[in-house]
């Protein structure tokens, strides 16, 4: 089976406001209800934010840690 990217932050900040602590609380938790239907997850770039850190720690508790791929600087 293929792969398709989920990426909530890119359509999620087209109607919500991420300095608006409601709205970051609500995107976030949407966020989470996604990776609940994901089977891995691909974390990009060398900067890890809190809210990527929540999700990461949330991914871990329901999928485990062994689907979690950290691709840094463009590298496996």
């Amino acid at each position: 089976m293929g792969y398709i990217p989920i990426a909530p932050h890119v359509y999620f900040s087209q109607f919500m406001d991420d300095h608006n602590p409601n709205d970051r609380r609500r995107a976030l938790e949407m966020n989470k209800k996604l990776l609940e239907f994901c089977d891995e997850l691909w974390v990009f770039g060398d900067e890890i934010t809190e809210g990527m850190r929540e999700e990461i720690e949330y991914f871990k508790k329901i999928k485990g840690e062994d689907k979690i791929r950290f691709i840094r600087n463009g590298l496996p």
